[in-house]
């Protein structure tokens, strides 16, 4: 779920670009993106852990046993990273991102550190009220911890009516 979603509840075509370079991790990887699983890390931190430490093939499909380009499995990887930015102005068009898979000499920036969803806290300055935000967002939202490197406001309205600004701080 694309970090805009999941606080402002914005879908723009650059939600459905993050959720791309999900799909795309998770095709390669072989493995579902957890991150609302409690006790489970997040397909998007492993990968990110292992570009990091310049091991990225490691994340490919295990039953692969190794057996596929290293450098297109890298390459098809970042790309990945890079649609699951947290920032909507970071992440590629999907145009750019098709450009990126089939022009060999289109240079791919440099994804930077993702959103993680894990297991911890998630901190909302409010108190415990009834919002109109939809239950399983908000559901999830209460059990996790979001690793987003910003802090984001937006308008909720409580059950007794009255519309108010809440900060909802998401850290990295």
């Amino acid at each position: 779920m694309a970090p805009e979603y999941l606080v402002k509840g914005q879908l723009t075509e650059k939600a459905d670009v993050y959720s791309y370079g999900v799909l795309v991790l998770e095709v390669v990887c072989a493995r579902k993106n957890n991150a609302f699983v409690e006790r489970s890390e997040s397909l998007l931190h492993t990968v990110w852990q292992l570009f990091k430490s310049d091991r990225i093939t490691e994340a490919v499909d295990p039953s692969l046993k190794g057996d596929f380009p290293a450098t297109e499995a890298s390459k098809v990887l970042r790309i990945g990273l890079l649609c699951a930015q947290a920032s909507v102005a970071q992440r590629p068009s999907m145009a750019d991102v098709v450009r990126m898979l089939t022009d060999e000499n289109y240079e791919i920036p440099e994804p930077k550190q993702p959103p993680f969803l894990s297991t911890s806290t998630l901190s909302l300055s409010s108190t415990r009220s009834s919002y109109s935000i939809n239950s399983s967002t908000s559901n999830a939202m209460r059990k996790q911890e979001a690793s987003y490197p910003s802090t984001e406001s937006f308008s909720v309205q409580s059950s007794d009516g009255q519309s108010r600004n809440e900060e909802l701080t998401l850290i990295v």
